[in-house]
């Protein structure tokens, strides 16, 4: 192996500076400026199920999506279903509203976040 020679040595050494500088000017904030970052979305669902059930009702699909209780009302339940898309939401929910457990279930909003 050889002696690198020197300007070739000076080049890479200037060129690896130049590259130190330019990377500390970039940032996340800078790369991610104009861009939209998508979030998934939210499906509010009603469904109507015992009330000893709730829980695992929620069990069983809390590894499909994530499923929150909003609130209860007087014959079921309001909850918030959270996908990376609408099909997925749209999906998830078919197969709820055949769960044995399910009385009723309605889609009453989509959203993206």
């Amino acid at each position: 192996m050889g002696k690198i020679p020197k300007m070739v040595n000076m080049f890479g050494a200037s060129f690896l500076l130049s590259l130190t500088n330019q990377m500390s000017r970039l940032s996340i904030d800078k790369l991610s400026e104009g861009i939209v970052f998508y979030a998934g979305t939210c499906a509010e669902i009603y469904v109507e199920i015992p009330d000893n059930r709730v829980s695992s009702f929620i069990s069983k699909y809390e590894h499909d999506v994530n499923i929150i209780i909003e609130r209860q009302v007087h014959d079921g339940f309001i909850f918030k279903v959270y996908g990376s898309g609408d099909k997925e939401v749209r999906l998830v929910c078919d197969i709820m509203s055949e769960d044995i457990d399910v009385i009723d279930l309605r889609i009453l909003s989509v959203e993206d976040n």
